[in-house]
């Protein structure tokens, strides 16, 4: 009988600790897209090899609005464009916002739009996009000139 008794504390004690035991599965959510969100178009400037130089785009006085769905529309008090916007990594020679030369792994972005009557297509090919805070910053290279744009966060 006492070894009964011995056996059965034990017994309880662990059939007790597994049973109020639960699992726990925990889900890290994937982050979103950093290029998702409502944007403004707050700086270009062009590198010519000698100096850097501002330079208008006419699309500083709208706003860019980016989908996560790949989506994206650009509006200002003229005029209203629809597309589409596409983030891709690739493995290609570039310039970063500063102007300095790499050869490397990196992403790209490009802006496809088109006004509301389907007219005055709207094609923003960028070499480069890197992603700070509230900020990001896209380049494009051609034999002339880097150019850089800054895009805040609205």
């Amino acid at each position: 009988m006492k070894s009964i008794v011995r056996y059965t504390l034990p017994f309880l004690l662990v059939a007790f600790l597994i049973s109020s035991c639960t699992k726990q599965v925990i889900v890290t959510p994937q982050p979103s897209n950093p290029v998702v969100g409502t944007w403004l178009l707050s700086n270009s400037v062009a590198n010519d090899g000698y100096k850097w130089s501002y330079f208008s785009t006419g699309f500083e006085t709208g706003t860019f609005y980016m989908y996560a769905d790949g989506s994206a529309v650009y509006r200002d008090n003229y005029s209203s464009y629809h597309g589409r916007w596409f983030v891709q990594n690739i493995n290609v020679a570039f310039y970063d916002e500063g102007g300095n030369y790499y050869n490397g792994r990196h992403q790209s972005l490009e802006l496809q739009l088109y006004e509301d009557n389907n007219s005055n297509p709207l094609d923003l090919y960028f070499d480069y996009v890197s992603f700070k805070n509230n900020r990001f910053y896209t380049t494009y290279a051609n034999k002339n000139s880097i150019e850089v744009y800054t895009f805040d966060r609205y």
